[in-house]
């Protein structure tokens, strides 16, 4: 007699990660698919995810919003069994743990009404949650916490994303009080060192002497800057003093206030899915929810089209990867209703996205700053 996990496979793919992450002693995994999801490759992507043996995995293809045409399917894998050696995967001997989180409706009563007739215990994860309930025999406590915790790199194959430059996410370019220096600096900068800053823009792609930019000198030095090489800027070195540095800075601050390991935070990711490249600023995960910043230093009327830009990219996030997947913009942008600042119906437009703005206000106000992190606990 063999365990088998039954899962139903739909867009999202956590919730049958979790649960054959989290249960120990399943010999064989079932997963029941459609053509849809096949040609999203949402199976292979829940398989590499798991770590486990592809040889372990059985799938079926059903039609979706059929509900005989589903039951006849699934039955037919015990008849097939019963006489004949050639599918040896189910057996009505069998123990099997049902997860009835994805597929469609019509999956999910067909899946229930076959395995309810067998040895079976039928579970469903409520999206976002790190919890599983049981829904078949019905128990008077039938809720189980979810202890496994889903790490980022898992998580984007969950979702058929590769990472590019894996071995450089997890580590920054300066140390955090370098960076902390800068931007205590930058908060109290003149006009005139915002415009060089600006200007250097144009470098980003090469390395400088130093020398050859008016002020660049006196610039480093009031902001407590130190290259790599005293004479030259690298390109890494142009890239932090052009916004890496923001982007380092809420990397470090995260960490710092919500105790991260490695794995679990990450900076400077480059993914592709689907042969689609793309590049996140700050990625972490959190009660097996995936949480990704954009970081803007400035963005006022002037640069409305990236503000836009930057909304719907990241509103755009929960259908690439999840319901769940949370947002947020973090600018050293000031909230209000001058033309440099960010409109209150710019930030209504974000929340309404489910993006979340994080203003200069927020970020220099401690109390606002720990209650945000608070409400993320």
């Amino acid at each position: 007699m063999a365990c088998i996990l039954v899962s139903l496979v739909s867009e999202q793919t956590i919730p049958n990660l979790l649960l054959m992450k989290e249960l120990s002693g399943v010999d064989k995994y079932l997963l029941i698919s459609t053509k849809a999801m096949e040609e999203k490759d949402r199976s292979t992507c829940i398989i590499a995810a798991s770590g486990l043996p592809e040889e372990q995995f059985k799938r079926i293809l059903v039609q979706e919003d059929v509900l005989s045409s589903i039951d006849e399917q699934l039955r037919a894998l015990f008849r097939r069994r019963s006489t004949s050696s050639d599918d040896p995967f189910l057996c009505n001997t069998d123990e099997f743990i049902v997860n009835l989180t994805g597929g469609t409706k019509i999956m999910s009563i067909a899946t229930y009404n076959c395995f309810k007739e067998r040895n079976s215990k039928i579970y469903y994860i409520p999206i976002g949650k790190n919890q599983y309930f049981q829904i078949y025999p019905e128990i008077p406590s039938g809720e189980h916490p979810i202890n496994y915790r889903v790490d980022i790199p898992t998580y984007l194959t969950a979702y058929g994303v590769t990472i590019e430059n894996s071995k450089k996410i997890y580590s920054v370019k300066k140390d955090a009080d370098q960076t902390q220096r800068f931007f205590d600096c930058y908060i109290k900068a003149a006009p005139s060192d915002l415009e060089l800053i600006d200007s250097l823009r144009e470098y980003r792609k090469k390395k400088i002497a130093i020398a050859e930019v008016d002020g660049l000198a006196s610039f480093l030095e009031r902001f407590s800057f130190r290259p790599s090489d005293p004479e030259n800027l690298s390109k890494d070195d142009v890239k932090y003093l052009t916004g890496d540095w923001f982007e380092e800075y809420v990397f470090s601050l995260f960490k710092s206030k919500l105790q991260f390991s490695d794995k679990y935070i990450a900076t400077g990711i480059n993914i592709r899915r689907r042969q689609t490249p793309n590049e996140f600023d700050v990625m972490f995960m959190l009660q097996n929810n995936l949480h990704v910043i954009e970081c803007k230093t400035s963005i006022g009327d002037g640069d409305k089209s990236i503000l836009v830009e930057t909304l719907y990219k990241s509103a755009a996030l929960r259908k690439d990867f999840g319901l769940a997947a949370k947002t947020y913009l973090f600018t050293l942008t000031e909230g209000g209703k001058e033309k440099t600042q960010i409109k209150p119906g710019d930030i209504d437009r974000g929340r309404m996205l489910g993006v979340d703005i994080i203003d200069r206000g927020i970020l220099l106000d401690q109390n606002k700053l720990d209650g945000f992190f608070q409400k993320l606990r």
